[in-house]
């Protein structure tokens, strides 16, 4: 063939080929958006809910809720001195909502209840001081300037201690003699309180708890980021509050320091013994008869986890609803292998099958159908807030409503709480103060999810100082062998074991 005509055909090939690869492309990235479609947008439109109206809630909350508590400032000042005030400090996931629990059984305490924010914590409640989200976060707050809170700063005043008892005041039950505080955040402020509220009317409880087993929740989310690095930058971060706290605990009149592993490990009665040495010396009543921990029941710890990970990580699971570690990029979410027993496919199987069934148009229909659902309810809790916003702020002539309903329906409330049962997160607590029992999962399984990533000064030097290790065996724990928990020499005299020998002597 002539060179022009072999020229001509071949250029109307590549055209045709280029075409067809820009087809398949299409159609490919069609189905994937239809797939994916409504899982963005439902997660958008949740962040905007949370973010925007949780904000607004809080705020308008602690607005209403910081005057006329107890009247004028004198009434005020009186009702903070009949009171004594108990501080759970701690870092996050530690066992502090543990402690919280526990001690807010006692006939004569009562812990902040229904705020409708994160965990409970009074930090979220108030104007006086930063909390941690704005000091960098969770990773962030011990390291900033104003996170560390002592005596000397200019927020100790009188006015700020009636404000603040003002913005916590209407969540406790206040004919109770024990008020109980917990908020990581105040980790590194006890000086702050102890000189806000006085040296007589405060008590600290710390509570210790092994760096990796605090931030196993980190592993779970992040995977083979934090492996990797040997979780140094957790590491330091849990060393920089627990040095803040050992320099300012000489300042302290009224502490005492436990670890998270021993405090709830042992027999019945010995548990129930340590329980009742806190509890005397805060000054509570001590008449517990009973504790239970329940540290090993699979069915209760993950099924309900579970079942939300099916959903929203389906990608993790094999095809037979086996969680898998190599399917879940490295995030010890469950062992290796879990699945609950009974096992019921048949409800996780059921939208899978019917979406497959359908064309990518008829996917997009169902995604834009549940974006639009999405969308009403959305709307429809914001109408809620406004009119609650409205009756509240007095535009209407109408008396004042309870409004906790409206906020539970805006704020999704997971702390449901019914007769002698309350929820926090993953820690389920039942009982009545004489006999309690804990379900928490086991005090060390989080051991399991660094088995196959050890931590050793080789292997970690190029994140690790040497003297990390170190230092984190002044506090009682070790990163080589990680389930050595001795009492820390950085606090020793301070410790409740001290008590518990004391009483045996």
């Amino acid at each position: 063939l002539p060179a022009g005509i072999f020229l001509t055909m071949l250029f109307g090939v590549v055209l045709l080929l280029l075409f067809a690869v820009l087809a398949l492309f299409a159609i490919s990235g069609d189905v994937v958006d239809a797939d994916s479609a409504f899982d963005q947008q439902k997660a958008q439109h949740r962040r905007e809910l949370g973010r925007k109206n949780r904000e607004k809630l809080a705020e308008y909350i602690r607005n209403k809720t910081s005057v006329s508590v107890c009247g004028g400032d004198d009434e005020c000042v009186e009702e903070i001195h009949n009171h004594q005030f108990v501080f759970v400090l701690g870092a996050h996931h530690s066992g502090t909502t543990l402690l919280d629990l526990v001690l807010s059984k006692s006939a004569n305490a009562s812990a902040l209840t229904n705020t409708h924010v994160p965990q409970d914590e009074g930090q979220h409640l108030q104007k006086v001081y930063r909390t941690a989200s704005t000091l960098g976060g969770i990773s962030g707050y011990p390291y900033h300037r104003e996170g560390h809170l002592t005596e000397e700063s200019s927020l100790v005043t009188e006015d700020n201690l009636l404000r603040l008892y003002r913005s916590w005041a209407p969540f406790w039950d206040r004919s109770k003699q024990f008020l109980i505080e917990k908020s990581p955040r105040h980790s590194i402020m006890s000086r702050f309180f102890q000189k806000l509220f006085g040296k007589s009317r405060t008590r600290f409880v710390v509570i210790l708890r092994h760096p990796l087993g605090a931030w196993n929740w980190a592993l779970k989310v992040r995977g083979e980021g934090v492996t990797n690095s040997c979780a140094s930058r957790y590491i330091r971060q849990w060393l920089k509050i627990h040095e803040i706290i050992e320099e300012d605990i000489k300042f302290l009149k009224h502490v005492k320091v436990v670890q998270y592993e021993a405090l709830i490990n042992g027999t019945a009665d010995e548990i129930a013994n340590r329980f009742r040495l806190l509890y005397d010396f805060i000054g509570m009543d001590d008449d517990i008869l009973h504790v239970e921990v329940d540290g090993g029941d699979e069915s209760l710890k993950y099924s309900t986890t579970y079942n939300h990970m099916r959903r929203i990580h389906p990608e993790y699971f094999d095809d037979n609803g086996f969680f898998s570690w190599e399917l879940s990029h490295g995030r010890p979410i469950f062992p290796d292998g879990y699945r609950p027993d009974p096992y019921d496919a048949s409800k996780f199987d059921e939208r899978a099958d019917k979406e497959k069934k359908l064309n990518s148009s008829q996917r997009k229909r169902l995604a834009e159908t549940l974006i639009s659902k999405e969308k009403q309810s959305i709307d429809k809790k914001l109408g809620i807030y406004k009119r609650t916003t409205e009756v509240l702020a007095g535009r209407n002539n109408v008396n004042k409503p309870n409004y906790s309903s409206y906020i539970r329906q805006l704020t999704h409330q997971r702390h449901r709480r019914k007769k002698d049962r309350t929820g926090r997160g993953l820690l389920e607590y039942w009982g009545s103060h004489s006999d309690i029992a804990i379900h928490n999962g086991g005090v060390q399984d989080w051991i399991r999810s660094w088995d196959n990533h050890p931590i050793s000064f080789e292997r970690c030097r190029k994140y690790i100082d040497k003297n990390v290790f170190k230092d984190v065996e002044r506090y009682g724990y070790s990163l080589i062998d990680l389930e050595k928990v001795v009492p820390p020499p950085a606090f020793k005299g301070y410790m409740l074991e001290d008590e518990e020998e004391e009483e045996e002597r």
